[in-house]
């Protein structure tokens, strides 16, 4: 089995709060623009968020999900294998032929013998046996022929065969050599094939262990939109009272640095690419400040509430669990790239919703 990336779909359900996040970590360096410096009760009003009824988000999971798995591990060891000499050819083989077609009789526009087709190239024909390419009854007569033979095959044309009219009703003899010959293959599943390709012993121990990978992936995914929904309830549900002016402007700024680096030109240049103002840029970027500001001023307000803290344990627990999830190659790498303290704010904020989850209620 494949092992999926863990809590990948969680991590896209709230990779707002990291996303618009980043560039606010900067900002929080100096205590006058951290977010956690001010009395948060002044500036926004939760809804009750404890006990909350969210919708049944469950998934199933099916005998056809199970199949499913099986199948793509069986298409993954189906392949094409080349025969050897002297063996069989059944329909479906693809063969590599030379062959010369002579006629047999005397017609009106051939004589007994005369050539009327050929392929002589040293690099052959390739044809699908029971494609139909070729009339009817000669790749009939190649099925159980062998890999290295010579094949007589005599067939007379159709009376109405109208491809060629001058072939119609013509007698011919095929001297065909089969140079080479592939096959397409497809394992049979069964305990043999488990063995093989995978870490279990039979086709029943392999199904039972798909089976529990899919429904822990259908438990990730569940508890991704329980969080989502959660997210969305409280800010759909939230009453700012006012934004902290000093990190909005700080965060404006670090906003606009972002742009000259990115672009490599200077915001003037920038507002004269983009065809905006200055006053319309500013009211842009303030906007995407505020709303990432009320996604951390919704988490540190109930952390303060609901005395939430990350403990060291959780800390290091948080980084190795979620590191793949967003992209990054380990523990140290998560927290080299996005710092202790921003960090630190997605681990309390999947913990402050695991809470919110935990206390929810499931309509139906």
């Amino acid at each position: 089995m494949k092992k999926r990336a863990f809590a990948t779909a969680i991590a896209t359900a709230i990779a707002v709060i990291i996303g618009v996040s980043a560039l606010l970590s900067s900002c929080s360096e100096a205590s006058s623009t951290d977010i956690t410096a001010y009395s948060l009760e002044y500036y926004i009003v939760l809804p009750e968020y404890m006990g909350i009824t969210l919708d049944d988000e469950s998934i199933e999971v099916t005998d056809e999900d199970v199949a499913e798995a099986a199948e793509e591990l069986i298409e993954e060891h189906t392949g094409t294998a080349k025969l050897s000499d002297g063996q069989a050819l059944i329909e479906g083989d693809v063969i590599n032929m030379n062959y010369t077609g002579y006629i047999v009789g005397d017609y009106e526009e051939y004589s007994d013998g005369d050539v009327f087709s050929k392929c002589t190239w040293s690099s052959g024909y390739e044809l699908t046996l029971g494609s139909g390419s070729f009339i009817d009854g000669f790749e009939d007569a190649l099925i159980g022929c062998a890999v290295g033979d010579t094949v007589d095959i005599y067939i007379d044309f159709p009376k109405d065969f109208t491809d060629s009219p001058q072939l119609a009703g013509v007698s011919t003899h095929f001297v065909v050599t089969v140079n080479s010959a592939t096959r397409d293959y497809t394992p049979e599943y069964n305990d043999e094939f488990i063995a093989t390709y995978t870490e279990y012993s039979t086709v029943e121990e392999y199904e039972a262990a798909v089976y529990e990978e899919l429904r822990a992936e259908a438990d990730e995914t569940e508890l991704a939109r329980y969080y989502y929904d959660i997210l969305t309830y409280l800010k759909s549900n939230s009453t700012v009272l006012s934004y902290p002016e000093a990190v909005v402007e700080a965060y404006v700024e670090e906003l606009m640095e972002n742009i000259e680096e990115t672009y490599g030109v200077t915001i003037e240049e920038y507002l004269t690419l983009s065809g905006m103002t200055e006053s319309e840029l500013e009211a842009e970027l303030t906007a995407e400040a505020e709303e990432s500001l009320l996604e951390k001023m919704i988490f540190y307000r109930i952390a303060e509430l609901e005395e939430v803290t990350v403990t060291d344990e959780e800390y290091e627990e948080g980084l190795e669990k979620y590191a793949s999830a967003y992209g990054y190659s380990d523990a140290d790498d998560f927290e080299d790239s996005a710092g202790v303290a921003l960090a630190t704010e997605i681990i309390l904020s999947y913990k402050i919703l695991g809470i919110i989850y935990e206390a929810a209620s499931i309509a139906g």
